[in-house]
């Protein structure tokens, strides 16, 4: 389930939600970071709660939490078959509760992008802890928990996630530029109305402007 979608179980009315939920025992959140304000009103309609977490180039599911009775979001734990690393700039493991970047490794591992050879050296990469294998660097920030759970902290780059569409904010921003009145350009995603979205600033060229 989208968390964009629980967003909007949570506009149903109140029979409406009733109805939803008489026929659901368990919800597996997936796709975007989930909110700590929509877990918890998922948990009063008494229903098994799980996040899980993973990018395409792991064959979408890579870690998993069961998140019923916890009180703080985590991704959980890797999946069968799947390894995770949380490593500092120099690819060196970072200590329990130290941020650091999340490689993958398994036996879910992509090849790489089509026709891209340039991105895929880049983001797959020789996995120094299983030799002759490879590692896909996520960009994504996140820590080992105490429990040994893995807590999303947000992203290294410009990368954000809305409504389960990767996009390149730097991206967005350049295509501003194009415009022959805009100067300058900002853009940030910022959550409106319980829901993600794309806000841009940008500075107009005054009559005269160069």
């Amino acid at each position: 389930l989208p968390p964009a979608f629980g967003n909007t179980i949570e506009q149903y009315s109140t029979a409406e939600k009733k109805r939803f939920f008489n026929s659901v025992r368990l919800i597996s959140f997936g796709g975007d970071q989930l909110e700590s304000e929509l877990l918890d009103s998922f948990r009063d309609y008494k229903v098994q709660i799980f996040n899980a977490y993973g990018p395409t180039e792991y064959t979408v599911n890579t870690t998993l939490a069961e998140l019923t009775d916890k009180d703080t979001v985590t991704i959980g734990k890797p999946i069968p078959n799947t390894y995770i690393y949380i490593l500092d700039k120099n690819l060196k493991p970072v200590p329990v509760l130290a941020h650091g970047e999340l490689f993958i490794s398994g036996a879910g591992l992509a090849k790489g992008y089509l026709n891209q050879e340039e991105l895929t050296n880049e983001k797959f990469i020789d996995n120094p802890f299983i030799p002759g294998t490879k590692m896909y660097r996520t960009g994504d920030n996140v820590r080992w928990n105490a429990d040994g759970d893995i807590e999303f902290i947000g992203r290294l780059d410009y990368q954000v996630k809305i409504r389960g569409f990767r996009i390149e904010l730097n991206e967005v921003e350049s295509v501003l530029h194009e415009f022959d009145n805009v100067s300058g350009a900002v853009v940030i995603a910022k959550k409106i109305s319980s829901e993600r979205q794309l806000v841009a600033f940008f500075t107009a060229k005054l009559p005269g402007d160069e």
